[in-house]
């Protein structure tokens, strides 16, 4: 579903109305594979949301320490 909807053009690091981009979800939530397409696709790992926060912040938070490993080491 993520391939087809950069497929047709869609924002990598749109936001919404939080300021969370699909990079940020997919860490809080601990979607790795995810995570990982998204950041093969460009997305931008330092995108804050609207408290300044980045997606390594919510995989802190939630403890998704898996995410940190695979994705951000």
């Amino acid at each position: 579903m993520a391939r087809l909807i950069l497929k047709k053009g869609s924002n990598i690091n749109h936001k919404d109305s939080k300021g969370m981009s699909p990079l940020h979800i997919c860490v809080k939530y601990g979607h790795i594979n995810i995570a990982k397409f998204l950041i093969e696709n460009k997305a931008d790992i330092d995108i804050k949301d609207n408290e300044g926060q980045t997606p390594i912040f919510y995989a802190i938070i939630y403890k998704h320490y898996d995410v940190i490993k695979h994705i951000y080491l």
